[in-house]
């Protein structure tokens, strides 16, 4: 009867361990997702968010719309960066937890 509690103790720990490596292995694999889809935001831009303004500069090639068009350039990558920074932030503290609870071997 003892060797029975035994072995069921042993079997739980055991299933822990895999739940936990499961586990473990899902946020890897979170964090390679998080860091390529804020690298992908950053990189790729907007499309279409200053067409308008091109296609105006390019009817009407003057320093006035060539400043408009610039500046909605600019306007995009702020954009981006508010959209990237708040994944890139989690990434690095689902990084930081996962570097915290890697096996020490």
């Amino acid at each position: 009867m003892k060797f029975q509690g035994l072995v069921q103790i042993s079997n739980e720990r055991k299933a822990g361990r895999v739940l936990s490596r499961v586990l473990y292995r899902t946020l890897v694999l979170l964090e390679v997702v998080l860091i390529i889809l804020t690298i992908l935001v950053l990189a790729i831009p907007i499309q279409d968010y200053a067409r308008r303004d091109f296609g105006l500069w390019l009817k009407n090639p003057s320093p006035t719309t060539l400043n408009a068009f610039r500046e909605k350039q600019r306007e995009e990558f702020y954009i981006r960066l508010g959209i990237a920074m708040p994944i890139g932030v989690a990434s690095f503290f689902l990084g930081l937890k996962l570097y915290r609870s890697r096996k020490k071997e």
